[in-house]
């Protein structure tokens, strides 16, 4: 079993196929962001991946519906995009994506008000540390009245990205 740690206040969620995933204040004050880290697989684990997939789910939605951005961060190949996908469809509304690996979509957020601004529904930023900068948009998008749009973004969690995340995002994220 994964090393579940408890980081003021906030419970590890339970592991499996997308490593231990835990909700954590890392960054800022009340900053829950969900961190993944690969484990071996095994049959168990396996079991226990599928049992507790749609809890995972509902707690990425939860936090969703609590915060206008969530942060899904964690080393490369660990499950962040797969769960994106798992929130999005389990969500039924509209998604939208942008994969800052893809030049078309970093191209796209080039003007990112000009991008995100109209956007409805859930937006999906995966390799957001590849654009740090986009926080300080983020926070202008978060602080709109009725929330047109929760934002979730994926990344790796270096420490640039969760000090420029938690000064420009401080209680929003």
């Amino acid at each position: 079993m994964a090393e579940k740690k408890l980081m003021k206040g906030n419970e590890a969620l339970a592991e499996g196929a997308f490593g231990a995933v835990e909700v954590a204040a890392r960054v800022g004050r009340d900053t829950p962001a969900m961190h993944i880290r690969r484990q071996p697989p095994t049959l168990h684990g396996t079991l226990r991946a599928m049992l507790s997939r749609s809890r995972r789910v509902e707690e990425v939605r939860r936090l969703l519906r609590a915060r206008p951005v969530v942060a899904l961060l964690g080393p490369r190949q660990v499950g962040k995009t797969t769960l994106a996908h798992l929130v999005s469809q389990a969500g039924g509304g509209e998604a939208h994506w942008f994969d800052l690996e893809r030049d078309s979509d970093l191209r796209k957020l080039d003007d990112p008000m000009l991008a995100l601004e109209s956007l409805r529904g859930l937006v999906i930023i995966d390799e957001v540390h590849h654009r740090p900068e986009l926080f300080r948009s983020l926070r202008v998008l978060a602080d709109r009245p009725r929330r047109p749009a929760t934002f979730l973004v994926l990344g790796s969690a270096s420490e640039v990205l969760l000090r420029q995340s938690s000064e420009s995002l401080a209680g929003r994220i």
